[in-house]
């Protein structure tokens, strides 16, 4: 039988997560119609062994890669050169879909034909169990939109353009040529924005699938983790100015380029102004990160305002959770 979707399971010493992962993918409505594709990105704990144990009790369903380590972004690669499906999403070992709802989702994909599927998305808060919902507030769920008409209602969509509630079409996605960068973090960020230099035909579905967990702070978002791979992170956003100044494009992919490079360049500073602890060191990363940008107008001038704010901060002495307030504060009055 065909395979609808193939779920790439990026997996790298997961052995307390893994199972929980792969269970939820058990739906014997539509197991026929799945594949399962576990990467083993050269784990030494047991996240093989238990991978292996699915595909031997689910030859069907699942399957085993194991390769050499060679971070997140070559298992996706790996993932979709390997798929079997008509569409793939990417499912972190650690994060988990809800069940009750893959049948809708799987059902959705065998009549779509978009480039690109958005679908909610749920946090998962591991200190106090709660779900926080991520939604498309879309008036016109399963019909096919252009690019154009997603950034012309960018708020409803913004939620969900990101590596969490992305699925897409395999073909379309082979067809883009995308090499995803390897050994490093964050290149989530390079997934869920390359393929829309040429995706035409975008769709959301009105369902919850993904299950992100949050609140470890051994993961690369926490504060700690960030300062640590900071140099990650500016090779990601060095890679997507790259991609978009070598790319022929339309204008609401420009755009689309443009949002997600100066959120990226924004978190870099971020960590650089105020999240280092020598806040010398971290203003000499982010003033050089900013002088490379001085032929690239379209993203400078997007992003100057920001810039100057955050390098203001920093010499003030003021932190990230100080901004988080500034942020929540600001909500708070717009939603007045």
């Amino acid at each position: 039988m065909l395979k609808i979707v193939t779920f790439i399971i990026p997996a790298y010493n997961a052995e307390k997560y893994l199972e929980k992962c792969l269970k939820s993918f058990l739906s014997p409505e539509i197991n026929e119609t799945i594949d399962v594709l576990i990467i083993n990105d050269g784990s030494g704990d047991r996240t093989s062994m238990i991978a292996r144990e699915f595909a031997e009790k689910y030859p069907g369903i699942f399957r085993v890669i194991d390769k050499a380590n060679g971070g997140h972004g070559s298992t996706i690669n790996i993932g979709a050169e390997k798929a079997l499906g008509k569409y793939i999403k990417v499912i972190d070992s650690d994060d988990w879909v809800e069940t009750d709802n893959l049948i809708k989702y799987v059902e959705s994909l065998k009549e779509s034909e978009a480039d690109v599927i958005l679908t909610h998305y749920y946090t998962f808060d591991i200190n106090t169990c709660k779900k926080q919902q991520h939604k498309v507030y879309d008036e016109d769920f399963n019909s096919t939109k252009s690019l154009k008409d997603i950034m012309g209602q960018f708020d409803k969509y913004d939620d969900c353009l990101c590596f969490h509630g992305i699925t897409y079409n395999t073909k379309f996605y082979r067809s883009c040529g995308i090499n995803l960068s390897e050994h490093v973090f964050y290149e989530d960020n390079e997934y869920a924005t390359f393929p829309y230099y040429k995706a035409e035909t975008i769709c959301s579905l009105d369902l919850f699938l993904y299950v992100y967990r949050v609140g470890d702070v051994s993961q690369s978002v926490s504060v700690e983790s960030r300062i640590k791979k900071i140099d990650h992170e500016r090779k990601v956003a060095s890679s997507m100015i790259d991609f978009y100044y070598s790319h022929k494009m339309s204008e609401a992919a420009k755009d689309y380029f443009c949002v997600k490079i100066t959120r990226v360049l924004a978190s870099y500073w971020i960590t650089c102004f105020l999240c280092i602890p020598d806040r010398k060191e971290g203003r000499r990363l982010g003033k050089t990160m900013y002088k490379q940008l001085e032929d690239k107008d379209e993203i400078r001038d997007a992003l100057k305002k920001k810039y100057i704010t955050l390098l203001f901060m920093g010499y003030l002495h003021l932190d990230k959770k100080c901004l988080d307030r500034m942020i929540e504060f600001a909500k708070k009055r717009r939603q007045r």
